[in-house]
């Protein structure tokens, strides 16, 4: 229900998104973008967020620091000037919301020079749209036991996009292996944090099977277990929703707003017992304290 509503209403947000993108530089307040979509303030933020996933001053906060990260590249500009151009008051009151964001202060920022994964990107009637009906927006939260997994390993960069291609190089091998019942795929990136994490930063993924007894493997083969944990589920229901949009949703717009914590354990992709590929659901599952 709530899924349909916000494909009814997915035209009236991206005006109110155009609207407050012409005037990040501007003073905007939620009475004056309530107006904008002629909806009352209550309903119209009941509405942002079912559509969106965050509050309509949480996603004027997070583009306006991702404006500012730009312009701290871009530019020399004075961190003084831009913090005031996108209406923070003060250094001092920009730099603690820099730093809550990216974990880095905008000077430190700016000397490493490249752009972290997540940047809040400007929503489009597109992006909206494939986000609504391809991700859940807000994920299941889970004690998973724990379980072992045997695969094969790459290095990979987001930028990259190679991970498709890497799993359809996997799947015949991993065929090979002997395990009771169907095989259980599943994907496992090395314990990741969002902090200075950019499109072209290499991290190492596993392409592999759970077994529940690991014996003797091969030596072309990597075994992990991975231990009990609380892990929050979010459902890829289309693969119109690139791996990329929905890590960079998880972490530029749900984890900001949860308070969640995330732990430093493996970040799984669980495919069942349908190949990656031919499956079109994938539980992304992140490791939370």
């Amino acid at each position: 229900m709530v899924r349909i509503m916000a494909i009814n209403y997915l035209a009236l947000i991206q005006q109110t998104i155009d609207y407050i993108e012409d005037n990040l530089t501007d003073e905007l307040s939620l009475p004056k973008i309530a107006e904008v979509a002629q909806l009352s303030m209550f309903h119209f933020q009941r509405v942002f967020l079912s559509v969106v996933g965050e509050s309509p001053c949480d996603y004027v906060r997070r583009r306006r620091l991702t404006m500012a990260a730009q312009e701290l590249l871009d530019t020399d500009a004075r961190i003084f000037d831009i913090a005031l151009r996108y209406q923070f008051g003060s250094q001092e009151s920009f730099t603690r919301s820099f730093k809550a964001y990216f974990g880095l202060t905008p000077g430190r920022y700016r000397q490493r020079g490249s752009r972290l994964f997540i940047e809040k990107p400007r929503l489009t009637v597109e992006r909206l749209t494939k986000l609504v009906r391809g991700l859940t927006l807000e994920p299941k939260i889970v004690e998973h036991p724990g379980f072992t997994v045997v695969g094969l390993r790459c290095a990979s960069r987001v930028s990259e996009n190679y991970l498709h291609h890497f799993w359809r190089t996997c799947v015949d091998q991993l065929a090979r292996i002997q395990v009771p019942g169907s095989l259980v795929y599943t994907g496992l990136y090395e314990p990741l944090s969002h902090v200075g994490f950019t499109c072209d930063t290499e991290f190492t993924y596993l392409a592999g099977i759970r077994v529940d007894v690991p014996g003797p493997i091969p030596d072309w083969l990597t075994l992990r277990t991975i231990p009990p944990a609380k892990y929050a589920v979010f459902t890829r229901k289309d693969k119109s929703v690139t791996r990329e949009d929905a890590y960079n949703y998880i972490f530029s717009t749900w984890f900001p707003k949860s308070k969640c914590k995330l732990a430093e354990l493996n970040t799984l992709e669980y495919y069942g017992p349908s190949a990656p590929g031919s499956r079109t659901e994938v539980e992304i599952c992140i490791p939370l304290l």
